[in-house]
């Protein structure tokens, strides 16, 4: 029982330390910039010394129209590139689906038997040949 509790456990193990680490190094700069934001703090101070403002500063944002205008183009360029780059990789990735005649074919490799020498086994012919028996 305790060995089959230690193969499940084995590969959390194994990502905890990263996990942990990732997740200090992403929550501890996140959560000093959103304790930053509740004060008035300029840049020449440490965020300790800032006065504590409250939601002042999201208020102030909020009714900033460079604010509204600036979300706009970020929202619209975020859109076409995540619909442009979609298209591309659909479209790449059906394109690159279809079955291409004269393709290399996965059942005849390279292999040291496979030797043109004689006696060393034969030649390795790479090109799928169609069932109709038709050549490029």
């Amino acid at each position: 029982m305790r060995t089959a509790m230690a193969n499940r456990l084995t590969p959390y193990m194994f990502m905890a330390p990263a996990v942990i680490i990732m997740a200090i190094a992403l929550m501890y700069p996140l959560g000093y910039m959103v304790w930053g934001s509740f004060r008035d703090w300029n840049p020449s101070q440490t965020i300790g010394e800032a006065e504590f403002v409250g939601l002042k500063n999201y208020i102030f944002l909020w009714n900033d129209p460079n604010f509204h205008e600036s979300l706009g183009v970020t929202l619209r360029f975020a859109f076409f590139v995540v619909t442009i780059e979609m298209v591309i990789g659909v479209g790449l990735a059906l394109l690159l689906d279809r079955e291409i005649r004269g393709h290399l074919d996965p059942a005849h490799h390279v292999h040291p038997a496979d030797d043109d020498r004689p006696g060393r086994g034969g030649p390795d012919v790479a090109l799928h040949v169609p069932p109709d028996g038709r050549h490029l």
